[in-house]
């Protein structure tokens, strides 16, 4: 096992699953029996440090149980079907685990003694309305096509966006989507978190579809394609305004982020800022970053909060460092575990590896740093340069800087792009502080500490463009869209141009080398120019860039 991944913790009885099964559990989450038979949702291991809290569990299930039976046999007595609006929308499809919110015509939170906002269970109930009394609900119903076609890019979700990170289940999305659609053929109210979710899913594999697909797809739709992800993701937005404050939901957390990174391949990255913040702010308010429900919480419901706000912590300090502002986060006051990553399949590598990866390093600047905006001085940018570069020496054999292990590239495609991604992310995160060094301009009187801040931006950046140049070779129509390939190109033909723009002296180094890697990032962008609105404006800029640089030639 490879030194960052988390060790197994095997915990000290066998679940709960297993118990109620007399069969023998190996005691690791998701225990063997669970994960063969796809219910790692089902899969719990109760502590004897959380048996008190489970007990609350214990008595307060007993009370929604006897609740149940009283209303169950109200119903028989009278011999009526039991009625779905917005003030009733129980449903016998779900499981007794069901999260749908039985109180959410009413428009109120629960509240206690003291009046504040209080949720009823920790991983928070999903809002539900009838389309019949919803006018955002039913639009969005209409904009979707036949299940048929829903279920083809769901899919494709699957296969070409979600390996990107991973942070959604796939057997657990399938169940709940299955369950979705029964509830919509009955005319039942629906889960608006859930819709959310899936509108994004459908705008977010509409960005991403292989060029055939894509042409198909839009012959059945008599739509394009840009006009459908721009419809599913409108949708999504409206649909959200829906719920009234205080209903909290990991769906919210889901569907957010991937509003995220749609945005960003669209170019509108203040909206993209927006997104992300209102993401941030409902995973702190169900407790992500805290873990303060965590003894009472299902370990699939950690599992998967975790996850989640794995991405988050990395992209706040990404974010933060790219654009020189504060984070949103105050990682000095995270306490969210690790995701354990042992929901895939034996032998198959988790997604989410390249993102615990960046959470782990994210974690070591943070104590020692605080924020990306404190990296300032000599000595703390070379501390800070040490600091990931053994980072990068440290990682897995699949990632590997020299010789990576290439065994499982054809059984997980998605491990070559993210083994570029995390080169590139790498090689970034170290060039972003000195950036701010290369816009001072550069004469004879400069220092040596200059001297040697600009030999090494020199030299990553060099490095980098070597790096994006090896990646684009085997990208497809679908992962050229992913912004962070057209951001990373901007941002080297930028610090290349303050290279040579601010050389008043004429004593830059490797100059050659420096024009050579310009013309490369121009043709690298205009490779990617007709796949998003992103990548437009990217190659916009990056020709803008490199004709100020060779004005400059003498």
């Amino acid at each position: 096992m490879d030194n960052m991944q988390q060790p197994v913790q095997r915990f000290k009885s066998s679940c709960t699953e297993c118990q109620r099964r007399k069969q023998k559990c190996n005691r690791i989450y998701p225990c063997l029996h669970c994960k063969n038979r796809s219910t790692q949702r089902e899969c719990r291991f109760i502590e004897k440090s959380a048996t008190k809290a489970s007990e609350r569990g214990q008595v307060k299930g007993a009370t929604a149980t006897e609740a149940a039976a009283k209303v169950t046999a109200k119903g028989q007595g009278a011999g009526s079907k039991r009625r779905y609006d917005s003030s009733d929308d129980s449903d016998s499809d779900y499981d007794s685990e069901s999260d749908l919110d039985e109180d959410s015509g009413k428009g109120s939170c629960r509240q206690d003694s003291a009046g504040t906002n209080r949720r009823h269970r920790p991983q928070g109930k999903q809002y539900i309305r009838s389309p019949a009394t919803c006018p955002e609900l039913q639009s969005a119903l209409d904009a979707l096509p036949r299940r048929e076609h829903v279920d083809a890019l769901v899919i494709s979700f699957f296969r070409n966006v979600n390996p990107h990170y991973g942070i959604i289940h796939k057997t657990d999305f399938s169940r709940e989507y299955d369950r979705w659609w029964k509830r919509r053929e009955r005319n039942h109210a629906l889960p608006i978190p859930l819709t959310c979710l899936l509108l994004m899913m459908c705008a977010c594999a509409c960005q991403h579809l292989p060029v055939d697909i894509q042409a198909r797809l839009e012959g059945l739709l008599n739509a394009s394609c840009q006009d459908r992800t721009e419809t599913y993701h409108y949708h999504a937005r409206c649909l959200h305004g829906v719920a009234p404050v205080g209903r909290y939901h990991r769906n919210n957390v889901l569907w957010l982020l991937h509003s995220v990174y749609w945005y960003k391949a669209e170019a509108m990255f203040t909206e993209c800022c927006h997104m992300f913040n209102t993401a941030v702010r409902e995973a702190q308010e169900l407790g992500f970053d805290t873990e303060k429900d965590a003894d009472v919480l299902p370990n699939f419901e950690l599992e998967m909060r975790r996850r989640a706000w794995c991405v988050i912590d990395s992209w706040d300090w990404q974010i933060a460092s790219g654009l020189f502002r504060k984070t949103l986060i105050d990682h000095s006051k995270c306490r969210a575990g690790r995701p354990s990553l042992t929901l895939e399949p034996d032998g198959q590598f988790s997604p989410l590896l390249h993102m615990t990866m960046q959470t782990e390093l994210v974690h070591q600047l943070a104590e020692r740093f605080s924020a990306p905006l404190n990296v300032k001085t000599h000595e703390q940018l070379m501390e800070y340069k040490g600091m990931i570069d053994d980072w990068m020496l440290r990682f897995p054999p699949i990632f590997a800087l020299e010789n990576p292990d290439t065994s499982n590239d054809k059984k997980q495609a998605w491990i070559e792009y993210h083994r570029h991604y995390n080169y590139t992310m790498g090689y970034m995160m170290l060039l972003n502080p000195f950036r701010s060094h290369m816009r001072e301009t550069y004469t004879d009187e400069s220092s040596e500490e200059m001297l040697e801040l600009r030999r090494i931006v020199i030299d990553l950046t060099l490095l980098l463009v070597k790096v994006l140049d090896n990646w684009l070779k085997f990208l497809t129509f679908r992962d050229g869209r992913f912004h962070f390939i057209i951001f990373s190109l901007v941002d080297t033909a930028t610090v290349l141009s303050n290279v040579v723009i601010n050389d008043e002296a004429g004593t830059v180094p490797r100059k050659d080398d420096i024009y050579r890697a310009a013309k490369t990032a121009l043709v690298l962008q205009r490779k990617l120019l007709f796949l998003s609105e992103s990548a437009k404006v990217g190659f916009r800029i990056v020709q803008k860039l490199v004709r100020s640089m060779f004005r400059r030639t003498p």
